[in-house]
Formats: structure tokens, C-alpha cells, sequence
């Protein structure tokens, strides 16, 4: 009897992740996805079985709960040595970090588990339990969806039978040289890391007149100072610029519009956050710390959410969640670990030997006065994404 195929192997270490682990397993399972959520024995060491299905499984989901991949015990070891099975089979992993999940300790992820911390990461929200797990569900699906998955077991399937009369009534040596010629991996073009070319403008009013301010890492902003970027990406993907305040609170100035696709940009083309003719205001009270440029071949799902996300519906607290872990996540070889061979969500192959476009020289701003500012545009490189994340200091009203 042939075996089931399978599209995701949820693993999960603990009682608190195999609730959530249910819960995902269920909602994907609705969606029509092949889902293996096994139960483990208390106690249980790797399970060579285990470890079978997961290489012949393409997702794989990983649970993050407070320790899971902390050595130690039967259960943990376990654990690990299904993540490093996941990796080293280049399965297509996701983490879902549970309530509680603050990031892994250094001493938990020797070589062969450091390339979980580059995988894509969704924050379960349980305050919004149905939007977090469409995002998985999304994430699973963006490179092969459901029905496209469904078609190839009954394509396969079909393929068999033709194959098994055309044996009979060919010959014995045909089927196996049609089978390899059917099911050769076509090789896309490679493709270069991606880059994104920036400038950060900003103007204040001082004494009745209007001045151009410095905004550069770790520059001192007051507020009533108004503020706006310049981007111009290397090739085709997508932009995110945001803005956190001293009290945690998260401000998307790109894309313009909450609607998913808005992020959508092209190689070549200069984009200033906000659209013209508006300008980020630093708030009195609430100030500004960081100012974030994130751009990269692939859309980023957190960033997404934040975008399309009316003020009323998320807390502070979770849109600066999404944020903080979207970019300790991101793969542009700064924060995590990238591993040597990287592809975007289509498949195409990034070679980090390849010339990275260039992109405009410089790129100018008007201020209100009507003057006009010329910049420098800085190149910032990364992989799969690159991000600046430029540190600004905030001199409340009342400080001398």
C-alpha cells in the first residue's frame, strides 16, 4: 500500500507548544494541507521514524516555546535533532513563536541549528488567534499552494499508470529514460543579493525660520521635526519604512496605502516615505527611537500585518512585537545566520558573487520654503533583504 504524502511535520517540545501545535495543525489541516502533528512519549528519545518523515515532508513548523531547543533530556535532544534533520534536508521551515517565546539563548543553537534564527517567524497572537494562524497558513503557501500540490500527486499518480503501459508495450529500458527526462530540475538564472539605495531628509522650524536637519544614526531630533526617506531598491521586491517612538509605538511611512501588494516596488525607481507631499512629524511627547528601511525580494508577512493594521486593532505592544521580530529574523546575512545556498520564494537562486545593480547617485528633496536639499543616496546590501536601522536620540520640550 503506498504511503501518504505529506505536506508539513508540525514539531513542538512541550504540553504549552502541543496545544498550540493543535491548533495550527487543525486550521492548515481545514485549508487542505497533508499535516503529521505526532505525539511524542514522555521521555522519548529521536525516533529514527520520526526523522524518516520529516525528509520526505517539504514544510516544516516549528513550535517556539520558552527552551525548546535548550539542551537536555530525552524530550529536548529529541527536538533538536528533528530541527537539524529539517535543516540539513533544506525542508522549508517556519517558527511559530507561542506567548511567552523571547528568543533563543547563545548557548542553544551550536552549528547545525544556528539556521533556524534566519527561518521566517510568525508571532501567534492569541488575542487574534484566527489572523495568526491565516498567516502561517499564507506563509506555507506562498511557494506551492494547496490545489497546485493536489494536482501534482494526481499528475504523478496518472504519470505512473502511462508509464506502466508504455513499459508494457515498449519496452523494458524506455520508462525510465522518459521519467528522467519529465522530472529534471529546471535551473532558474541566478540572481545577486539584494541592495537598496537611501537618503533621510529633515527640516525644523527654529526662531522663525526654517533650517535642514541631519538625519543620520543616532542623530538628536526634537519634536515638531519633520522627517522623510528616499529609497530606490536594486531589483524588484518590496519596501517597508517604519518609525518607533520612545513609548514602543509603531508608524508605517511605507507602503502608502493599507492594502497588501501596496509594499510592491520596482528596480530603478526612486520612492519617498511618506508619499509626497506629507512628511513624518516627530511627536512632542512621544518622540522617535529608531527609523527602520527594510526592503528584500520576498514579501515579509509581519510587515504586511502592520501595514494593512487600523491603530484599533493591534496594541503597541503587538505591532512592536511583529516588528522586533521580523527583523531579528530577517536573511541579509546581519542578523542570522543566511545559509550558502539562498532562494526567494520563487525559487530563484541568490549567488553572493554576482554584481549588485547600481542604483541612482544621489536624490533630492524639497523642503516647505521651497528649497531643494541634494543627497548622497548610501548603499546599504544584504541577501535575501537588506534593512538600515538608523538609532535617533529625542530631546524632549523641557530638557536644556
Amino acid at each position: 500500500m503506498p504511503s501518504i504524502e505529506h505536506d508539513v511535520f508540525i514539531c513542538c517540545r512541550d504540553a504549552a507548544g502541543h496545544e498550540l501545535a493543535a491548533r495550527v495543525a487543525a486550521s492548515l489541516t481545514a485549508r487542505g494541507f497533508h499535516v503529521i502533528l505526532q505525539d511524542r512519549a514522555p521521555g522519548a528519545a529521536p525516533d529514527p521514524a520520526r526523522l524518516q518523515l520529516i525528509a520526505e515532508t517539504p514544510d516544516f513548523v516549528l513550535i517556539l516555546t520558552p527552551g525548546v531547543l535548550t539542551p537536555g533530556g530525552p524530550a529536548g535532544e529529541a527536538v533538536r535533532a528533528e530541527v537539524a534533520d529539517a535543516i540539513r534536508h533544506r525542508c522549508a521551515i517556519l517558527t511559530v513563536a507561542a506567548p511567552g517565546f523571547t528568543g533563543f539563548a547563545s548557548h542553544d543553537l551550536n552549528a547545525d541549528l544556528a539556521p533556524i534564527v534566519a527561518s521566517h517567524r510568525i508571532v501567534y497572537n492569541p488575542e487574534r488567534s484566527p489572523e495568526s494562524l491565516e498567516m502561517v497558513a499564507h506563509a506555507l503557501s506562498s511557494d506551492v499552494s494547496v490545489d497546485d500540490r493536489r494536482l501534482w500527486r494526481w499528475g504523478r499518480f496518472g504519470f505512473m499508470l502511462v508509464g506502466l503501459a508504455f513499459f508494457l508495450v515498449v519496452a523494458n529500458e524506455v520508462v525510465p529514460r522518459v521519467y528522467q527526462y519529465w522530472t529534471r530540475p529546471v535551473e532558474k538564472p541566478a540572481i545577486p543579493p539584494f541592495a537598496l539605495y537611501w537618503a533621510a531628509y529633515g527640516q525644523r522650524q527654529e526662531g522663525g525660520q526654517l533650517r535642514e536637519v541631519d538625519v543620520a544614526d543616532t542623530a538628536l531630533l526634537k519634536g515638531g521635526d519633520r522627517l522623510r526617506v528616499l529609497v530606490s531598491p536594486s531589483a524588484d521586491g518590496y519596501l517597508y519604512v517604519l518609525a518607533r517612538n520612545t513609548l514602543g509605538e509603531v508608524s508605517t511611512l511605507y507602503p502608502p496605502v493599507a492594502m497588501r501588494g501596496a509594499s510592491r516596488v520596482r528596480t530603478g525607481k526612486v520612492y519617498e516615505a511618506p508619499a509626497a507631499p506629507g512628511w513624518f512629524t516627530v511627536d512632542p511627547r512621544a518622540g522617535i527611537e529608531m527609523l527602520y528601511i527594510v526592503a528584500g525580494y520576498d514579501p515579509l508577512e509581519n510587515l504586511e500585518e502592520l501595514a494593512e493594521d487600523d491603530a484599533s486593532e493591534l496594541s503597541a505592544a503587538a505591532r512592536r512585537d511583529l516588528l522586533d521580530s521580523t527583523i531579528q529574523g530577517l536573511a541579509d546575512g546581519r542578523h542570522g545566520p543566511v545559509p550558502s545556498k539562498t532562494w526567494t520564494r520563487n525559487r530563484d537562486p541568490i549567488v553572493r558573487s554576482l554584481a549588485i545593480p547600481v542604483g541612482p547617485a544621489t536624490g533630492a528633496m524639497a523642503l516647505d520654503n521651497g528649497s531643494v536639499v541634494q543627497r548622497r543616496l548610501l548603499r546599504h546590501a544584504g541577501v535575501l533583504s537588506a534593512a538600515v536601522e538608523l538609532r535617533l536620540r529625542f530631546q524632549p520640550p523641557d530638557a536644556r
